[in-house]
Parts: C-alpha cells; sequence; structure tokens
C-alpha cells in the first residue's frame, strides 16, 4: 500500500454509507446504485475527483499485465479490473507501455483502448460485486491478491454492497478477503447484526490495546462513517463501556 490508503478507503466508505442510506428500511431511493456498473461509475468519479493535478490517473477496466513483453496470446487471457489508479515511474509512462502493449494487437489508430498496462504502474486496484456470489467474489479477491504480490505499494480494496444478499454468503466472502489479505468495504442489510457486532468488535479489541475514547472515535470514524448505524460511534463506545462494565480511559495530555 502506498500513502493515499487511507484516504482512498474514507472515499470508499463514504459510498458505502450513501448506499445505506438509499437503502433505509428496505425502501430503495431511485438514485441509488443497482448495478455494479452503478457503483463502479460512482467510484471513478470520487476518485477521480480526489486524484485532480496529483499526478495519479484513475480508469476502469484496465488490464493488469506482467511486463511490456507479454504475447498477445496472454494480455487477450487476462481479467480486467473494475477501477484502477495509474502513476508513472520516473521517466517511464504508463501510457507509453500501454501503447506497446496495444501494438501487438496490431490494429493501428482505430483501437486505442490502451486497456493492458504493465503492474509495476499500478496505483490502486478496486474490484467491485453488488452480489453475494461467492464464487465469483474469490476470483476478484484472487486477483486483487496477485497484483498486491507483484506490486506491494498498490492499494487493493474489494467493494461488496449487497442491499438484498444472503448472510451466510456474506460472512464466507468476508472470511476469503481477511484471509488473503484484501481490504473489503462491504454491506448487507441481511447481516446487520453481524454489521453490529463488527463495530461491536472493533471498539472491544481496541479497548483491549488500552486506546482512549477519544483514539477508538477516530478510528471508528473512519471505518464506519456518519450514517451507517442508526447510533453514534460515541453512543456505541459508551454503550460497550457500559455493557462491559469498564470505565472511560482519556487520552493523556502531555503537561
Amino acid at each position: 500500500m502506498n500513502e493515499e490508503f487511507e484516504e482512498i478507503k474514507s472515499i470508499l466508505l463514504r459510498l458505502r454509507s450513501d448506499y445505506i442510506a438509499g437503502y433505509r428500511s428496505n425502501m430503495i431511493n431511485e438514485n441509488t446504485p443497482i448495478t455494479e456498473r452503478d457503483i463502479v461509475a460512482e467510484i471513478y468519479s470520487r476518485i477521480k475527483s480526489y486524484f485532480q493535478n496529483k499526478h495519479l490517473y484513475p480508469h476502469c477496466e484496465i488490464k493488469p499485465a506482467s511486463t511490456e513483453r507479454d504475447h498477445i496470446s496472454k494480455l487477450k487471457r487476462l481479467p480486467r479490473i473494475d477501477v484502477g489508479v495509474l502513476e508513472d515511474k520516473g521517466e517511464k509512462t504508463w501510457i507509453s507501455s500501454a501503447i506497446k502493449l496495444q501494438d501487438k494487437y496490431k490494429k493501428g489508430a482505430i483501437e486505442s483502448r490502451f486497456s493492458s498496462i504493465p503492474i509495476e504502474f499500478f496505483h490502486t486496484a478496486i474490484e467491485v460485486k453488488i452480489q453475494s456470489n461467492v464464487i465469483d467474489a474469490k476470483k476478484d479477491i484472487d486477483l486483487l491478491y496477485k497484483i498486491k504480490k507483484s506490486n506491494k505499494k498498490c492499494n487493493c480494496y474489494f467493494v461488496l454492497l449487497n442491499a438484498r444478499g444472503k448472510k451466510v454468503d456474506h460472512e464466507a466472502i468476508q472470511k476469503y478477503a481477511d484471509k488473503q489479505g484484501i481490504t473489503i468495504v462491504e454491506y448487507c442489510s441481511n447481516q446487520s447484526t453481524v454489521m453490529k457486532n463488527s463495530r461491536r468488535g472493533r471498539i472491544i479489541y481496541l479497548l483491549k490495546l488500552r486506546k482512549s475514547d477519544e483514539e477508538i472515535l477516530k478510528i471508528l470514524n473512519k471505518e464506519f462513517p456518519n450514517g451507517t448505524f442508526l447510533t453514534s460511534n460515541k453512543n456505541a463506545i459508551s454503550g460497550t463501556r457500559r455493557d462491559l462494565n469498564t470505565k472511560s480511559k482519556q487520552k493523556k495530555k502531555n503537561k
């Protein structure tokens, strides 16, 4: 991962919060994303806005090639990443490498997709699913794992927003993403108790680390943005402390 990891994660978490708001009480807001392409478009728009003037370039459906030397037969079999952010490497530019790879198709100027890009130029890779299909989700997570393994500085996220999915499938996908070390941003209305336990479990874990309420709140506000739950993160902390019968620990100030 790189220095933009947390900021991009926050963008995805805000998107999740907006998605959840669109499905309040099982009533779907007409403007809420209902397809994977909707979600991909939202992510692309928000990421592009964030990366303006940062010399980082978001694109959709780009293929992670191993190197510029990849044979055409291999390039044709490459899977596509839903949203990727590309960056130049010193004097080496991603667009020049993309053109070299695209020229192997021998379609000339009429084919200007430039979809195959060497993994070394990947700054961020995001895969999206809007259904809890375990087999398909695992394929996407495995792809992100391969990218992360080849380019350790690349931010990799799996976004799973599913208002009507099966709880058991959703949990299986979460577990697999954790196993592969891939950051997952997820929501499933049918797993509301899981979501609550997830925040509560996070609070309990941070309390065991002897974090102050201020530190815990800062972490929760990033992982569970305003609107994710009906109750605030601050109330969740105090409620968990009350249930566990532990006293609030304030962060020590330097004298």
